[in-house]
């Protein structure tokens, strides 16, 4: 497996292990890897900079680590790694990017000496993301590859359903392992045998409603729910034939449906965008160019305005600029300051704009014309796909019926049902 594709793993296992009451505890090599390039892609710059450390324990706060008990050795661990130097007062990063930090988080994992259940829930995400698995072949596999005993090969998979590094759905030997980036790469190959475990009526919805997506780029959760129908939109939802992603303003949640491969129509899938930094910074931008008003600072011209931001030009003032920027304030995208009476912004991640600028003016925007329809107030917040159909299959309605189970069956075959 390359570094960085390791690396995204241990980001998207570390964010499940948040979730866990026991997690960091039982995979700690997987969190500490995952904390510590989670932080390392907030601190990194494409010069090197120096940062406050107030400016560093904030960004520490927003990925939830503790400030007093583990930014010290976090930085630590960064400052082996000849990454960043630290000072009582500030932290100074060579430059880097995010695709650096999943590097990092690779090596700083591989020596923490992970145990073999660790180095097993990195195999089993990739493995699942290619095709669903049943239970008997990937508990052999896990065994032999990593030399663990039934028993423990067992309870490894338990522990990796519960915590969410992959997802099942089934009992016993008919249990399915599948990840949520199934998906992300998915050829007419994948959907068309999605298709084949539909009755008539739903395949005929599903395919209209795939073709509309694909022409709009994106549709509101509430028009795909009316169009699909709460059951069959609860199907494809739960295993990630669409993303959902939600924009936070003062109305509350407001979802959207995208494509998983849309946003990756010119970036790799999973790495490029491990943190869900660019979605992000598409979101806000389209958001901008949508939803401001003249007075709040409407977004014209956007990739002029990227391209100064890539260049490393500031953009404002605007009271947009302070409002609906704060998520990526928080992890480290976007400098925002005051400006007279408004704010203005700069670029701290280049690369990450590279990205939003390729979705905004090329065709792939998953966001520009579903924010039409949201009310013109600040937005607050941003929730990835990810996230989204995480929280989704917790709930009673995201469950998968056991007539459901064939959809992630016929992913594994030549499409013959049952």
């Amino acid at each position: 497996m390359e570094r960085e594709t390791k690396g995204a793993w241990i980001i998207h296992h570390g964010q499940k292990i948040r979730g866990d009451a026991h997690g960091a505890a039982e995979f700690s090599a997987l969190d500490t890897a995952a904390k510590a390039g989670s932080l390392f892609a907030q601190l990194a710059r494409s010069a090197e900079a120096t940062i406050p450390r107030t400016t560093v324990n904030a960004y520490s706060s927003a990925i939830g680590l503790n400030p007093r008990l583990e930014l010290g050795p976090i930085l630590a661990l960064l400052e082996d790694q000849k990454l960043v130097e630290t000072t009582n007062n500030e932290v100074q990063v060579i430059g880097a990017t995010t695709t650096r930090a999943l590097r990092a988080s690779a090596d700083i994992f591989d020596e923490l000496i992970p145990s073999e259940e660790e180095k097993a829930s990195l195999s089993v995400a990739e493995l699942t993301s290619s095709s669903p698995q049943m239970a008997p072949e990937l508990m052999e596999y896990v065994g032999d590859a990593f030399r663990l005993p039934a028993a423990r090969a067992n309870d490894f998979l338990r522990r990796s359903e519960l915590i969410g590094f992959v997802d099942a759905e089934g009992e016993g030997a008919e249990k399915l392992f599948f990840n949520g980036n199934l998906f992300r790469e998915a050829g007419p190959g994948k959907v068309n045998k999605v298709l084949t475990t539909l009755n008539a009526d739903e395949r005929c919805r599903l395919a209209a409603f795939g073709e509309r997506l694909r022409a709009q780029g994106c549709i509101t959760l509430a028009s795909a729910a009316r169009e699909l129908g709460e059951t069959l939109i609860s199907k494809v939802r739960a295993i990630g034939l669409f993303d959902v992603n939600f924009v936070y303003n003062e109305t509350g949640p407001n979802g959207f449906v995208t494509r998983p491969d849309a946003f990756h129509k010119f970036v790799s899938p999973l790495v490029d965008d491990a943190f869900d930094l660019a979605k992000a910074l598409v979101t806000a931008l389209s958001y901008g160019i949508q939803r401001s008003s003249v007075m709040r600072g409407r977004i014209w011209g956007v990739e002029l305005l990227v391209n100064k931001l890539i260049r490393g030009g500031t953009v404002g003032p605007a009271p947009a600029i302070g409002q609906d920027y704060k998520y990526l304030e928080q992890r480290g995208v976007v400098e925002v300051y005051e400006d007279g009476s408004a704010f203005s912004m700069r670029l701290l991640k280049p690369e990450i704009g590279q990205i939003a600028l390729q979705v905004l003016t090329r065709g792939g925007s998953a966001s520009v014309q579903v924010l039409e329809t949201l009310p013109s107030s600040p937005m607050t917040g941003y929730r990835g796909p990810e996230a989204s159909r995480s929280a989704f299959r917790k709930t009673d309605r995201g469950r998968l019926r056991k007539t459901d189970q064939d959809v992630l069956h016929v992913l594994r075959t030549k499409g013959v049902l049952r």
